[in-house]
């Protein structure tokens, strides 16, 4: 695992996302893992793909957000897609790795001590972090399901020299099912807590889909999706009780499971 003595490193983070109104929960783990480091005096950049809704909170907080326009490589999708739109997406894919020389230029003026790749897709960012020679390590969030895409993402984080790691169980359990012989750490996502933490109103309504009618529903919220790693893996209920009453399954919609 690569780690941040006490004394102040550059740290360069790379998004694949940039929302400009609602960011997915990939960007809001990513700007607030940006903010954390920053407030322990680490000198942090956070390299957009474009104008994000979340650079004014983050440069608030001290972290440097610098645009380098770039594409994620969306062939880490759940399920199956017609052959036309995987050829497709594989053509858009490799059109998105011209923006290695852009990022690799980037990281190469910041000279950092650690790079972080946010999340599978961004393979140009993984591609311009290993050109640089500096320890980086790359976060996933994805699950792929069994089949080539899975067996070759597996080998490319092997091959990569990245320090890996999952936000939760089920994502390392998808590489090292495929390569026994990664390493893949686990970090949750982190989840900030404001200091006084209002009491929620007692629910009024049932809102969890064909599942519960009639039951109102408390706790855990979020879209059932199997290539979610964080959900299956972290966001699930972890009590009997909770398991007993949490149901979902693709293609569900929202699910919520009683306290």
């Amino acid at each position: 695992m690569v780690s941040l003595s006490p004394r102040s490193r550059r740290v360069v983070l790379t998004g694949h996302l940039a929302s400009r109104e609602a960011p997915t929960g990939a960007e809001r783990s990513l700007a607030l893992l940006a903010a954390g480091l920053a407030r322990r005096g680490h000198r942090v950049t956070v390299l957009a793909p474009g104008p994000w809704c979340l650079s004014g909170e983050l440069e608030e907080a001290g972290v440097q957000v610098r645009v380098v326009p770039t594409r994620p490589c969306w062939l880490t999708y759940w399920g199956s897609r017609p052959l036309p739109v995987v050829l497709w997406k594989g053509v858009r894919c490799a059109a998105a790795m011209r923006a290695v020389t852009r990022l690799a230029a980037a990281l190469a003026e910041l000279q950092p001590d650690v790079v972080v790749v946010n999340c599978l897709p961004h393979l140009a960012a993984a591609a311009a972090a290993r050109r640089l020679g500096r320890p980086w390590l790359w976060y996933l969030r994805e699950i792929l399901p069994p089949g080539w895409r899975r067996r070759y993402f597996a080998r490319r984080l092997v091959a990569s020299g990245a320090v890996l790691v999952g936000v939760s169980e089920a994502v390392r359990a998808w590489v090292v099912g495929e390569q026994p012989s990664a390493l893949v750490d686990v970090v949750y996502n982190g989840v900030p807590i404001p200091a006084e933490v209002p009491e929620a109103p007692a629910p009024r309504s049932a809102a969890c889909g064909p599942w519960w009618p009639g039951r109102a529903p408390a706790g855990s919220r979020g879209r059932c999706s199997a290539g979610a790693g964080s959900f299956w893996g972290s966001a699930a209920p972890s009590s009997p009780r909770s398991r007993r009453w949490f149901r979902c399954s693709p293609p569900a919609t929202w699910c919520a499971s009683p306290r």
